[in-house]
């Protein structure tokens, strides 16, 4: 059995990097995959030995098991530069999913540094790929189990082992795949999935009964999750896809890191606390409350030229010497945001922002970046706005008054 196939077929743990040799006669000379003690990575051609995969993982380990195949993408590193989190270095124009299948081939030779954490389905390096891929030590790379949802018992439940393939219960830190099929699922385990995924054609509805925490990604590119009012927490990123839903009900979820909505998402009375460094919101979003407190300097970023709108509470708090900076994708392109009930927001740092509603969003101890629309960074909230016969005045608490008549005055 070649190499490739033994990525995709068996399940070998390279916690221990002492000597690791993969042999592969699929060719007429003979290849050899070694990984030393030291955490590099070799391919050997008869006696000659060349560089292919450097993986610096600090004591990470690196996890190659079975899967079910999602998407595969390619590599083509014809970004700007040769990160892997960059969408443009992808052929799919895509940075690769939780459970995708991530191929090296002869369609590019150049080098990738792999810059962020993910779970796939597999890693193929075709013996034309010529090029270095290296790992960052702030990255994590593994590949995981999948236990895949059928739904072939007798109920809709989780908890019964003959609703997944080959009868096996997935445990905390397995991958879970929904896919192919329309069948529900009450997800009536406590446990934590390292992550959860729905294909884009999986057609049912998971409904939640417990709390949910999930160290990796969340993805929705197919069906309904319906949170019901749990708690959800999401080490990773939560990614809805164009036939994804995910209905929020009363829940707080809990976000490390990036929110990528293409779909669907019904914000209910739901919170979205966002908790990592860093972050990105893409995607046009709809949220009840929205909420970002940094004690330390951090920056949240928005897509350029989408909207993000929050029904009831915006919180946007840095704190004194570490502003919190929004920012555009893409410089001197403005995102929007329409806050349209109270906002709580200081110590931040704005730059390339439309705000969209009526009423100004006041920003005491702010620093204006420029390029920002509606915005007050005046420290004593002195403010008005004409619209529709009112006349509107913020102030630092997040409140405005309207009154009617053509008088404009300051607090």
């Amino acid at each position: 059995m070649g190499f490739l196939d033994r990525l995709q077929k068996s399940c070998i743990n390279l916690v221990t990097f002492d000597l690791l040799l993969f042999t592969n006669f699929r060719h007429k000379e003979m290849k050899q995959y070694v990984c030393n003690d030291d955490g590099t990575f070799f391919i050997c051609y008869g006696s000659m030995k060349r560089h292919l995969i450097i993986l610096i993982f600090m004591a990470l380990p690196l996890f190659m098991c079975t899967g079910i195949p999602a998407a595969t993408v390619t590599w083509t590193g014809t970004g700007p530069d040769m990160l892997a989190s960059t969408a443009s270095n992808w052929a799919t124009m895509h940075t690769p999913d939780d459970g995708d299948t991530v191929l090296f081939n002869e369609t590019s030779g150049n080098d990738c540094m792999w810059d962020f954490t993910v779970s796939l389905n597999a890693l193929m390096v075709a013996s034309e790929y010529s090029g270095t891929i290296t790992i960052s030590p702030s990255a994590s790379l593994i590949l995981r189990e999948f236990i895949e949802w059928s739904g072939g018992g007798t109920d809709s439940l989780a908890s019964n082992p003959a609703n997944w393939a080959g009868n096996k219960l997935p445990q905390s830190n397995d991958a879970v795949l929904f896919e192919g099929t329309d069948e529900d699922c009450i997800w009536d385990l406590e446990i934590s999935p390292h992550f959860i995924r729905t294909g884009a054609d999986y057609g049912g509805t998971i409904t939640v009964l417990s709390p949910l925490s999930i160290p990796g990604n969340l993805t929705v590119d197919g069906g309904i999750l319906l949170l019901n009012g749990r708690g959800l927490t999401v080490s990773g990123a939560i990614l809805i896809g164009t036939k994804g839903t995910i209905q929020g009900g009363s829940s707080i979820i809990v976000l490390n890191g990036n929110w990528e909505n293409r779909g669907t998402f019904h914000h209910g009375t739901s919170s979205v606390i966002l908790n990592g460094s860093n972050q990105i919101i893409s995607g046009n979003s709809s949220f009840y409350n929205l909420a970002k407190n940094a004690s330390v300097e951090d920056s949240l970023y928005f897509e350029a030229d989408t909207t993000q709108i929050v029904i009831n509470n915006l919180t946007l708090q840095g704190k004194s010497n570490n502003l919190l900076s929004l920012r555009s994708t893409a410089v001197y392109q403005q995102w929007a945001i329409n806050p349209q009930g109270s906002r709580t927001i200081e110590y931040i740092d704005v730059k390339d922002s439309n705000n969209v509603n009526s009423v100004m969003i006041p920003a005491p101890h702010g620093t204006d970046s420029l390029n920002n629309t509606g915005w007050n960074f005046d420290d004593d909230q002195c403010s008005c706005l004409w619209n529709r016969g009112l006349v509107h005045t913020c102030r630092s608490d997040g409140i405005h008054a309207a009154m009617k008549g053509r008088s404009i005055f300051r607090e």
